[in-house]
């Protein structure tokens, strides 16, 4: 889980940018994890924060929001937020390291 917990983002902004599956090869994602390894740990740290922050939110709304349907849309919301941002620091990440990774 934690393998896949970090191969997701590389994979991701792989895809998008080549805009093919072909990206999803490890051999790829793994080589670009190796080209810039503390930006990306950072980018993962971030996605970790917003996995804590969606059980978060989640815990605190059952508490104070009777309805499931509420609490679900709240924090669907939230998260998907939450996920744009994280997709805009891979972006960033890109931008700035797109000489070493060499993609385009």
């Amino acid at each position: 889980m934690i393998a896949g917990f970090l191969y997701l983002p590389m994979a991701l902004l792989g895809v998008a940018m080549s805009d093919s599956l072909s990206s999803l090869n490890p051999v790829f994602v793994l080589g670009s994890i190796c080209k810039v390894p503390l930006q990306y740990l950072l980018a993962c740290a971030l996605l970790a924060f917003i996995v804590g922050l969606k059980w978060a939110i989640e815990v605190v709304l059952e508490k104070f929001v009777p309805l499931f349907f509420v609490r679900y849309v709240i924090s669907s919301v939230l998260l998907l937020y939450f996920l744009i941002v994280e997709m805009r620091v891979l972006g960033l990440m890109y931008l700035w390291n797109r000489r070493k990774l060499g993609w385009a």
